[in-house]
């Protein structure tokens, strides 16, 4: 008689473990689930914000290329200008006209000039931002993969 209560106690507790395990095996798909959830979620608001940094660095950098031919147009008409004038000075004939657009231009070549610094500076800016990003998510990667590996170790010594 004895022993049949031992063998009942022993399934009763044999069976109590099993539904511990169940509920702790559910327990660690859900936490599992919820940290790939969390990394799948972070590792899009990290490739969305790359891609619109991305894009803004290509748009800048069309302006910019932009800008240097223009700034190239306008140094190729001072130069003719210069030398359009320099042939009249040699005929002693200086056309006044020729000399304020030659004003003009060097004014505008200055102010592109400028302008192509600043959207240098902003192309760094937003470069140094993607390059954040990059690193924020070889973060999030490494960080996931640690958790994995705790997780797995975690339930190697659950089921020792």
């Amino acid at each position: 008689r004895t022993l049949e209560s031992l063998e009942l106690k022993n399934k009763r507790l044999e069976e109590q473990v099993t539904q511990k395990q169940r509920l702790l095996d559910l327990a660690e798909d859900r936490i599992t689930n919820a940290m790939r959830e969390a990394t799948e979620a972070g590792n899009e608001v990290v490739r969305g914000e790359n891609q619109r940094l991305s894009k803004m660095v290509n748009e800048l950098n069309e302006a910019l290329a932009s800008k240097t031919k223009e700034i190239e147009t306008m140094e190729n008409d001072i130069t003719q200008f210069e030398e359009t004038i320099e042939a009249q000075n040699d005929s002693s004939t200086i056309n006044y006209e020729q000399e304020k657009k030659i004003t003009r231009l060097e004014i505008d070549l200055e102010g592109q000039q400028r302008l192509c610094g600043i959207q240098e500076a902003r192309c760094k800016q937003l470069q140094t931002l993607v390059d954040d990003q990059t690193k924020q998510l070889t973060w999030v990667r490494e960080e996931s993969e640690t958790r994995r590996k705790e997780i797995a170790s975690q339930e190697e010594r659950i089921a020792m």
